[in-house]
């Protein structure tokens, strides 16, 4: 399995990353409201996935930038166009 984690973006009402695995594609995480409290989300997010890569085929990719983000799935086929329209929209809003 693959998993890849976002960056954390600004959103309407706060701040959240998303993540993309082959299995569930990408999924919207939450908003949090302070960014501070996003990034420990991420960081916990990355921990766990990390944690779960012993003894298992799991291969975890961590972005620091939305391009990064971009090109990790681009470059695995995921089908991005809604999700990135959507994030887009909500940073536009922010």
């Amino acid at each position: 399995m693959v998993a890849v984690v976002g960056p954390v973006l600004a959103r309407q009402g706060g701040y959240a990353f998303d993540t993309w695995t082959v299995e569930d594609g990408v999924c919207c995480g939450p908003v949090y409201p302070l960014i501070e409290v996003a990034l420990k989300a991420r960081e916990a997010t990355i921990d766990i996935a990390q944690a779960a890569q012993f003894g298992s085929r799991i291969e975890v990719s961590v972005c620091d930038s939305f391009e990064e983000f971009l090109s990790e799935l681009a470059e695995r086929g995921a089908p991005v166009r809604h999700w990135v329209t959507h994030v887009l929209d909500a940073v536009r809003v922010s």
